[in-house]
């Protein structure tokens, strides 16, 4: 009973004026380097109290999407009848109840809903589940994620007629979660002839394809993200996760390493509007990842050149970003710095959304990561770094006489300097495309924060020593395409331990199992 007082309470206090109409008006994507939050626990509470006031939180934390995971073996029976047509929205199979209710609640307050599907039911799966598998992730047939993403286009069309009025519009998607970890799907790699063979990327491929398809059936113009890869992957093939640069690189049929040759691809490269990663940090940004095939905040540019090596030039989403808070975190003095920093990093690389996970610490668990910009479900004790989120803002000094700012908002953001006592205003930013930069003359050590629409940066120092420069990368892909040979490398199979994460289908610990690679559209049920 307390904490639904306190989530009451948070909603009463914060004051907002959604108007639907003009927030399903203002277009299909969001603005040039939008922010948005994810948790499925929250967003997508049976509570109407807790859900709307965790939409509220997303507001004040300078959001304007709003991540919702949908499980699809939650939202079907799990056996349903032999009349059961899935691409009807309104079969009794399904039940969409929770989903109606984010959406509804989510467009009034003004957000926008994008929709993530992932976890397929037992009968949408490949048969011969290796019992160890997670459920929902053993080979989904791509033919039933069509069906699904038809039945989702239509009741989210603007006009499926609901209580009262249509259910709003749903314009963004995103087909499923990390597919790079045998958590979200399996097998990752099969045995053949002695070797291992990414196997996820291929199915992968064909569920994107499918589900992309069935979306356009409905919805021509839809915008369909593929799914967030995880950021790190094991060192060897064959042992577990793959890591995110051999997860797309087998998925869009090139090398793994430069220069990224062409390789002969069944079907050809699935069609997207967006690609989503998750470098999901446990330090400096601007540290790259410890292997050539992770992809951290720092070097993003190894998906761009596997991208543009497959001749595509997609928008690029991060829909997880997070540092965990705690005694196992980021040391709280260095987490706004760290956001803000990798927010820049972020619009260097051409990112023009990014998701935070969670919203609020999850229940303390041996796996669970407490990296909520709240750390309670009450919202009553926001975390420092929230205002960094809210109001990204960074500062590096370029040399003894200069400081380069940068900060992301609407309109204009006032800088200002501690001199005396007192804030003073030194210059003023403008944000017309999302975000900003300029140089200001800042001399000895200073104390700066951001102001921009009601809103308070954190305050960071900048000292009067120059440190080693850190060069932004400026990334520039081409869309054409690149031309090469047609060898693949293979990888010696190390012995298959007796438990393994991701058993190689045929090895000698595995089942039997009729998993081949498939092409888009076509099923092996």
């Amino acid at each position: 009973m307390r904490t639904r007082r306190a989530v009451v309470a948070l909603a009463l206090a914060v004051a907002i004026s959604p108007d639907a109409a003009s927030a399903q008006a203002r277009g299909h994507h969001p603005a040039p380097f939008a922010r948005g939050v994810s948790d499925a626990r929250l967003l997508l509470s049976p509570d109407p109290v807790v859900r709307r006031a965790a939409l509220t939180r997303a507001k004040v934390a300078g959001a304007s999407v709003v991540r919702l995971s949908v499980g699809w073996r939650a939202i079907v029976d799990p056996a349903p009848p032999p009349s059961f047509d899935a691409t009807d929205p309104a079969d009794r199979s399904y039940d969409f109840s929770r989903l109606d209710a984010a959406v509804e609640d989510a467009v009034a307050h003004g957000l926008e809903p994008l929709v993530m599907v992932t976890s397929a039911p037992d009968w949408a799966e490949a048969p011969d589940r290796w019992e160890y598998a997670h459920k929902g992730t053993w080979a989904p047939r791509p033919a039933a994620l069509a069906d699904l993403a038809v039945a989702l286009g239509r009741r989210y069309s603007g006009a499926w007629p609901a209580s009262g009025a249509p259910l709003p519009r749903v314009r963004l998607w995103q087909a499923w979660n990390e597919p790079n970890l045998p958590r979200y799907l399996q097998p990752q790699w099969v045995a053949r002839r002695g070797r291992w063979i990414p196997y996820a990327p291929q199915r992968y491929r064909a569920m994107l394809a499918a589900f992309e398809r069935g979306m356009r059936s409905v919805q021509p113009d839809a915008t369909v993200a593929t799914a967030g890869t995880a950021p790190v992957g094991e060192p060897r093939d064959g042992q577990g996760r793959m890591s995110p640069i051999r997860f797309w690189a087998s998925m869009l049929c090139v090398a793994p390493d430069p220069p990224h040759r062409r390789l002969p691809c069944r079907g050809g490269s699935p069609r997207f509007d967006v690609a989503a990663h998750h470098p999901l940090s446990v330090g400096d940004p601007d540290r790259p990842a410890a292997l050539r095939h992770d992809v951290a905040i720092a070097d993003l540019g190894k998906l761009r050149r596997v991208l543009a090596a497959a001749g595509l030039a997609p928008r690029l989403w991060i829909t997880e970003l997070n540092w965990d808070a705690g005694r196992r975190g980021v040391p709280a003095g260095r987490q706004a710095r760290y956001v803000a920093r990798g927010l820049r990093l972020l619009d260097a690389a051409g990112a023009d959304l990014t998701v935070w996970h969670l919203l609020a610490d999850p229940a303390p668990a041996p796996h669970a990561h407490p990296a909520g910009l709240w750390q309670d479900s009450s919202g009553l004790r926001p975390r420092r770094f929230l205002a960094a989120f809210a109001l990204p803002f960074s500062v590096r000094r370029v040399d003894r006489r200069r400081v380069e700012v940068w900060a992301a908002g609407r309109g204009s953001v006032a800088i200002e300097r501690r001199i005396a006592g007192r804030w003073r205003r030194i210059g003023v930013l403008s944000t017309r495309r999302g975000t900003g930069r300029t140089f200001l003359r800042v001399r000895g050590n200073a104390r700066l924060r951001a102001r921009a629409s009601g809103r308070l940066s954190p305050e960071m120092t900048v000292r009067s020593d120059v440190p080693q420069r850190v060069t932004v990368p400026r990334l520039r892909w081409p869309t054409r395409d690149v031309r090469g040979g047609s060898a693949t490398r293979a990888f010696e199979s190390p012995d298959p331990p007796a438990v393994s994460p991701a058993p190689p289908v045929g090895g000698d610990d595995a089942p039997p199992s009729p998993l081949e690679p498939v092409e888009p559209g076509r099923d092996r049920s």
